[in-house]
């Protein structure tokens, strides 16, 4: 049961636009035993970025499946990844040891990974961007698209898109944080500004952009206190297509507490945000447009510069949840958006009054129990 308002334009993300790229696809080094064979790249869906004159090979973009059989060819000699370089000085960060944040476990996705780890769902993360080159992050991107002015790809230019895909994508490697589905594949649809900020318009562009390129889940990390009519349009179309949309519940108990958009909209999957002890966070907003509670209090996540951060809000909150609807579609393809939100809000850890209530909505999400 949501409630709608009035009009304007800016977004905000909740924490206190058109080119792309696609792949889970690897960058490497081919160098041929004789005379140089791009035409093995090719038949192997490659694509052929540069070829050599000073050693007999080519570099390539390369699906990372086929890695194997390329190498195989006897007229291959080797195959190596085509590493970053970095000026003297200009060295990333160096990453720290991987640590399973407290959202991530206090929502049972530890628990639910060896049943699902999100494999071949797509989640856009429509927001600021997303680092392309973050090392916990680039092996899961696989798109990126901008629809801001000014702004040529994906890539994020503020921290806040890269916190939240961090929340739902970290990789399960040896560095930094974990996410709730780490095999999923991304997508960078960047529709805010360096500042955080954008207009309807790029919003329901990125929207479309994930309608028309098949993605499953959508995380909404934004809000604006005005209806839009156009919005909720795009919106309900992305649902009437089949994605799952989830988005921040807003940051205003304490500011008035106006209904937020997107989150208000009947079609979406409204997140609330609570702390370690299962409480309420002070700054959630509140009311009958809340569907659900997660983790959005002190959330330690992948954050621009190749760096991590910890961050509250709502923000934090909602892609805890796109990470357990695109798991959930991992473990269960054939079901539909419906059947996603009412399976995450029927198996929810009740919280507060008994059964829904303005706060928690149906309770806290409960990756685990969802796939019982």
């Amino acid at each position: 049961m949501k409630k709608v308002s009035l009009l304007l334009v800016c977004f905000g993300f909740l924490a206190l636009g058109s080119s792309t790229s696609s792949a889970k696809d690897k960058r490497v080094i081919v160098k041929f035993k004789g005379a140089t064979r791009a035409d093995l790249v090719w038949a192997n869906g490659g694509i052929v970025e540069n070829e050599f004159r000073i050693l007999k090979g080519v570099s390539a973009v390369i699906p990372e499946e086929r890695l194997a059989r390329l190498w195989a060819h006897p007229a291959v000699e080797y195959i190596e990844e085509d590493r970053l370089v970095y000026a003297i000085g200009k060295k990333p960060p160096s990453q720290p040891a991987q640590t399973v944040p407290w959202g991530v476990s206090k929502v049972n996705a530890p628990l639910a990974w060896t049943l699902t780890t999100g494999y071949n769902v797509n989640v856009c993360v429509v927001d600021t961007g997303i680092e392309l080159t973050h090392p916990d992050l680039k092996d899961n991107i696989a798109w990126n698209v901008s629809f801001v002015t000014g702004a040529k790809t994906g890539n994020d230019d503020n921290g806040h898109g890269t916190h939240v895909a961090g929340i739902i994508a970290g990789v399960n490697n040896s560095i930094g944080v974990v996410g709730v589905a780490y095999d999923v594949n991304l997508a960078a649809v960047k529709v805010l500004n360096k500042s955080g900020s954008g207009y309807t318009s790029w919003v329901i562009k990125g929207i479309e952009w994930c309608v028309a390129n098949n993605m499953d889940v959508i995380n909404l990390s934004l809000s604006s206190e005005t209806y839009s009519q156009a919005e909720e349009e795009a919106i309900n179309t992305a649902y009437n297509a089949g994605l799952v949309i989830v988005a921040a519940a807003g940051n205003d108990a304490q500011t008035g507490n106006n209904v937020q958009y997107p989150a208000a909209y009947s079609t979406v999957l409204a997140v609330s945000a609570t702390n370690k002890d299962n409480a309420i966070a002070s700054f959630s907003s509140y009311g009958d447009w809340v569907d659900i509670a997660a983790p959005g209090v002190d959330i330690y996540s992948t954050y621009k510069g190749g760096t991590y951060a910890t961050l509250s809000g709502t923000s934090m909150a909602a892609p805890h949840v796109a990470g357990c609807a695109a798991a959930l579609l991992a473990f269960n393809p054939a079901l539909t958006n419906a059947e996603v939100y009412a399976k995450l809000t029927s198996t929810a850890t009740d919280l507060g009054s008994a059964g829904w209530d303005a706060y928690f909505g149906w309770g806290l999400v409960n990756l685990y129990a969802a796939l019982q």
